[in-house]
């Protein structure tokens, strides 16, 4: 039969083995953490570089589109100011629905 001192030391050593393991559970959720902050730093940094990308080219095809709109109104400005009349209109209809 175990004795109290045989009882508290194996009591001690539990609790050491105990702190080592929750020391190593730390140290790898650090390790696991610190690899998925820096994969998602990463993945952020792709999806801005994209974001600039697609920016930039909307940008550039607003331009066009602007332009091309331009033109047609400069080479037809009865038809164009007939449009903006008849959308003036409607807007003013379902406006005036509400």
């Amino acid at each position: 039969m175990p004795n109290a001192r045989d009882i508290e030391s194996e009591l001690r050593a539990a609790r050491q083995d105990i702190e080592t393991l929750a020391s190593l559970a730390a140290e790898r959720a650090a390790e696991v953490g610190s690899a998925a902050a820096a994969m998602a730093d990463e993945r952020l940094q792709n999806l801005s570089e994209e974001a600039r990308k697609l920016y930039g080219d909307a940008l550039g095809s607003g331009k066009r589109v602007r332009q091309q709109a331009e033109a047609k109104i400069r080479d037809n400005p009865l038809a164009a100011a007939g449009i903006a009349f008849v959308v003036g209109m409607l807007v003013a209809a379902v406006l005036g629905r509400r």
